[in-house]
């Protein structure tokens, strides 16, 4: 409890105190380390005060928790194993960076190093922070006219003015997965370590990079390609989404909420079309979903978690996740690295699909219909309804769709899959 907290804080001092006199040493120090103690006390208290459930109210029952291993105490086989079979897993207390550093809310490595400096900064009026693309050769949809209002927008300020909103914040937090604009405009830092220069760059050299080409080594990975810190409000949410790298993921401070979905629920998670603004990204809300409009989503299976400080989760490539932060300046740092090139499989002559190459066959069949549509001289957003009222309805007279709908029979065929998977 927080009484019985301060009484230890309490009596600590009250034993380094005495100890300080007898040897002679410096009380000046004794306070300054009791300072610091209270402190990191302070924090503990005020995140104990506000405890929540690592089983969120909405789960599923079939959903599972992410299993966690100590770093110190776990084997390194079980990670590397875990990496092969391609499932998540929490390692505490991890090495990766001294997360301690960083796990202040005042005076810490980010406000020392961050001070008077420009930050990039998502706003959003609801929350919820989807990121999007507008500027992508790939991005169909917009280049034929389609007409799309960004659900947030990323602003350049100074790191004080972002804490300043961010405490404005902390006073009405919207519930988790809110769509209706908020009392205010919400933000979340989301920058590129390489733009952080000075102190966080002098930082970086002495995290464990040792440990993450180890990775690159066994496991095949790309050399970590791009490093992003994320602090944000209370209750700020990244709707659920799927990277095309391998990303681990470590929590600095606070306490964030995860919710994840394998790779081959791809067709449950109902995403945005290929080509869209939102590619990647899925229509399905997981705290609040409507399962009337995405019936398949009730029976994804869905792994949870809180990460707490010094946690780092290993997010497999193609995995879909969920994130909200459960504290008010909630920070992260995350390591992405390309994959291991996938190495096909055949069984009797012919090719066999593991999930990853299963949902690489959705994403370039489902490219394939909409180039086709933007060759034949239709604009995705309004071929799209079509072809979907042809895929329903067997012999549909409508011409173009058909045409579509030949050549994708004719890619589904080379997968060995039989009809009725198709």
């Amino acid at each position: 409890s927080p009484e019985v907290a301060q009484r230890c804080v309490a009596m600590a001092l009250a034993w380094a105190q005495k100890h300080a006199e007898q040897e002679g040493r410096n009380l000046a120090m004794t306070a300054l380390l009791g300072t610091v103690g209270c402190s990191v006390i302070q924090n503990h208290l005020e995140q104990s005060s506000n405890s929540v459930d690592v089983k969120p109210a909405y789960a599923r029952a079939h959903w599972r928790e992410i299993p966690r291993e100590n770093w110190e105490t776990g084997s390194q086989a079980v990670w590397d194993e875990t990496v092969r079979s391609k499932q998540p897993l929490i390692l505490t207390d991890s090495k990766i960076v001294d997360w301690r550093r960083y796990n202040s809310y005042s005076g810490g490595v980010l406000e020392t190093s961050m001070a008077g400096r420009d930050v990039f900064v998502k706003m959003s009026p609801n929350a919820r922070f989807r990121p999007w693309n507008l500027r992508d050769d790939n991005q169909l949809f917009y280049q034929k006219g389609y007409e799309y209002d960004p659900p947030c927008k990323t602003v350049k300020m100074k790191y004080e003015e972002f804490l300043e909103i961010q405490k404005r914040n902390e006073t009405d937090v919207p519930p988790p997965g809110n769509k209706k604009p908020w009392t205010e405009q919400r933000v979340y830092l989301q920058h590129e370590i390489e733009g952080l220069d000075c102190f966080l760059m002098q930082d970086a050299q002495t995290w464990n990079w040792e440990w993450l080409m180890r990775n690159v080594a066994c496991h095949g990975w790309g050399l970590p390609k791009d490093s992003k810190l994320w602090i944000g409000s209370k209750g700020s949410e990244t709707p659920l989404h799927f990277d095309q790298s391998e990303n681990v993921y470590v929590q600095l401070r606070g306490r964030k909420r995860v919710i994840l979905f394998p790779a081959i629920d791809y067709l449950k998670l109902y995403l945005f079309p290929v080509g869209h603004p939102c590619d990647r990204h899925c229509m399905v809300n997981v705290p609040c979903n409507n399962d009337e409009l995405f019936p398949l989503f009730a029976s994804a299976q869905g792994f949870y978690t809180v990460l707490n400080p010094g946690d780092c989760l290993y997010i497999p490539y193609g995995w879909f996740h969920y994130f909200c932060n459960e504290d008010s300046g909630s920070a992260s740092l995350n390591f992405w690295s390309q994959k291991a090139e996938p190495k096909p499989t055949l069984v009797g002559g012919k090719l066999v699909l593991d999930d990853e190459h299963v949902v690489l066959v959705y994403r370039n069949l489902e490219r394939m219909c909409v180039n086709t549509m933007v060759q034949i001289g239709y604009k995705p957003h309004e071929m799209m309804p079509r072809f979907v009222a042809a895929l329903r309805k067997p012999n549909s007279d409508d011409a173009e769709s058909e045409h579509v709908i030949s050549q994708l029979i004719t890619l589904l065929n080379c997968t060995n899959k039989p009809p009725e998977q198709h």
